[in-house]
């Protein structure tokens, strides 16, 4: 338990995290190592208790300790914080070109028109399968839909990596809007 505690204390000056919970990260492992050098260190003492205490302390601490990371995951994933930024009026549509996640309708409070070749970012084997079937519903469009789409009172999401679609939007004199780590928003 020493060496791994060891591990965990030394560990965090070696790796390269994302900006959004590398810090979390690296003081809740340092702080974990810690507690596990200190725990193996008891759990080698004669008397029972004191040994059985110093197993159970770190697994104990775990769940406060690794939270701060945890929270900054879900930050991370959430789609709340990026569709806070967006300004929205009431009759604006919103269009996810190859870019959704569930949790974006949840808080957006309304459909999102997905533009995508094969409905891979619905998550849905049975959709994926029928594509074809769904395409050009009410919110499932094929790409050709596309170009007609870009003018209008719309929000365009896209994925933040996504270089191809973002020099589209840009051509068209779309302007950013909003941008998380995994999304982007371009609005005229």
């Amino acid at each position: 338990m020493m060496a791994f505690g060891a591990a965990l204390v030394v560990a965090p000056s070696f790796f390269r995290l994302r900006a959004e919970y590398g810090p979390a990260a690296r003081s809740s492992a340092m702080i974990l190592g810690a507690l596990a050098i200190v725990g193996g260190a008891m759990a080698m003492l004669q008397w029972r208790y004191v040994a059985l205490a110093g197993i159970t302390i770190p697994i104990i601490a775990m769940p406060m300790v690794v939270n701060p990371v945890v929270n900054a995951i879900a930050v991370r994933r959430s789609a709340a914080g990026f569709v806070q930024q967006l300004r929205l009026g009431n009759e604006t549509e919103v269009v996810g070109i190859e870019a959704y996640t569930g949790s974006m309708s949840f808080y957006l409070r309304r459909p999102v028109i997905v533009v995508t070749p094969d409905a891979e970012e619905l998550t849905s084997n049975y959709i994926i399968r029928h594509y074809s079937r769904f395409a050009g519903s009410a919110t499932l469009k094929p790409p050709s839909w596309l170009p007609s789409a870009l003018d209008g009172d719309r929000v365009f999401i896209v994925r933040a990596d996504d270089n191809a679609h973002r020099a589209q939007l840009q051509q068209r004199g779309l302007r950013l809007v909003a941008d998380s780590a995994r999304y982007v928003a371009y609005t005229h």
